[in-house]
């Protein structure tokens, strides 16, 4: 997996693995994942959680494995900031 990130001020360019993902995952703060529960609606709600994002990853970690190029996030900003995520 390829994290780029790019403003005014830094270019940063991180590969990571993809067996890493899953340690990034328990990383993350309970408060961001209580924010992102609160902004879903209610019956996807349940699916933002730590363990469903860990459960994810464990299943689909084979098949992203094999998959190459494939952008999963791109954000381009008005103030020149550009976020992309590739497998």
């Amino acid at each position: 997996m390829k994290i780029r990130i790019r403003t005014k001020t830094m270019n940063l360019s991180l590969p990571v693995p993809v067996s890493a993902a899953g340690m990034v995952i328990r990383k993350i703060p309970d408060s961001v994942f209580a924010n992102l529960q609160k902004s879903v609606p209610e019956p996807y709600s349940a699916f933002c959680s730590r363990e469903a994002l860990l459960f994810l990853v464990r299943e689909c970690a084979g098949t992203l494995r094999t998959i190459h190029n494939l952008e999963i996030i791109h954000i381009e900003t008005e103030g020149g900031t550009y976020i992309s995520i590739k497998m």
